[in-house]
């Protein structure tokens, strides 16, 4: 595929690799031609990180229609229609939901709370229980609380994309250091890292951003972004919006298939990110090995294949020692 394939290919394409992922049955040639097709278009990744999260939202709809058709309903009166994952995929979830009857709703009613945490270099996909779904990036811990009339979310650490299923009578609420971020349909981004700020993207649908005061209250529309200083940033207290090119979500949140994509960042910055991931170190000799820029896409879990890279595109020795891998001038 080329970048000027429409969404609707790469969607089709997307649940096809979803599928058989799910299957288990890619042999070594096949898993090669899943990561170049992901590595073809920054829109593959994102796109096959749906794909999966739809796929574990219909294996929960299904199973739950099974249990409720040979336990609580032997009958069969009102079952529930079964969807395809492409039906989900291109009906936006909105229909397939719909399609799959009361299973869905009822869950969302007799949902309690829940609490979901990632450990560090763990990355997870998981359906909420009103279909919506979200992704966990590294050491990531939320809580979840879902009444009749709200979705409630809170982003206690880390990072999360959601894919939040439209309901409009029961607003999608994220809770993050005192500011809000409110929707009913829409994808969303949300950083919170200690001793930064906060940082807000919505690739589609629409969000509100409530800050600390009732001054802090900003809509962001699709390819739009938002950073939320610190409290304690006296500074620079108002929220700053940040307007983004198509494709620039897609590769921020590259991390929900465990890359990472690169384009002129500082190395320094780049190593940081992959410390979140692991105990490997990359370390250099001289501090302007530090400030040389790097790009490309990047296996988030292999530091030492990402620092022979560098050093092969940068020109410099490397060498590796315990736990610690040092770059350094030839």
């Amino acid at each position: 595929m080329t970048s000027g394939d429409s969404a609707n290919k790469i969607d089709v394409a997307a649940a096809d690799w979803a599928a058989r992922v799910d299957r288990g049955d890619l042999n070594p040639s096949e898993e090669s031609a899943l990561d170049e097709w992901l590595a073809a278009d920054v829109r593959h990744p994102g796109a096959f990180a749906r794909a999966r999260a739809a796929s574990l939202i219909l294996q929960r709809a299904v199973a739950i229609d099974s249990q409720r058709q040979s336990g609580r309903n032997p009958s069969g009166a009102g079952s529930g229609r079964i969807i395809t994952r492409r039906q989900w995929l291109w009906g936006g979830g909105a229909v397939a939901a719909g399609l799959s009857g009361l299973a869905v709703y009822k869950m969302i009613e007799a949902d309690a709370p829940l609490t979901l945490v990632t450990r560090r270099g763990e990355i997870r996909s998981i359906p909420l229980a009103d279909g919506s779904a979200v992704s966990l990036n590294t050491d990531t811990s939320i809580r979840t609380k879902y009444s009749p009339q709200r979705r409630e979310i809170w982003l206690d650490s880390g990072e999360v994309d959601f894919s939040i299923l439209n309901d409009i009578a029961r607003p999608f609420i994220v809770f993050v250091r005192g500011v809000e971020v409110v929707s009913s349909n829409a994808r969303l981004l949300i950083q919170n890292l200690p001793g930064a700020p906060i940082k807000v993207l919505v690739s589609a649908g629409v969000a509100e951003l409530r800050g600390r005061t009732a001054e802090q209250r900003v809509r962001l529309n699709a390819n739009m972004g938002a950073i939320v200083p610190d409290v304690a940033d006296a500074q620079t207290p108002a929220i700053r919006l940040v307007p983004l090119a198509p494709g620039q979500i897609e590769q921020a949140s590259l991390w929900r298939v465990g890359k990472v994509g690169l384009e002129g960042q500082r190395l320094q910055d780049a190593v940081s990110e992959f410390r979140r991931y692991g105990d490997v170190k990359i370390v250099w000799s001289d501090p302007k090995i530090g400030q040389e820029e790097v790009s490309g896409m990047f296996d988030l879990r292999d530091p030492v294949g990402f620092a022979r890279a560098v050093a092969e595109s940068l020109d410099l020795k490397l060498s590796v020692s315990g736990d610690e891998i040092v770059l350094a001038y030839k």
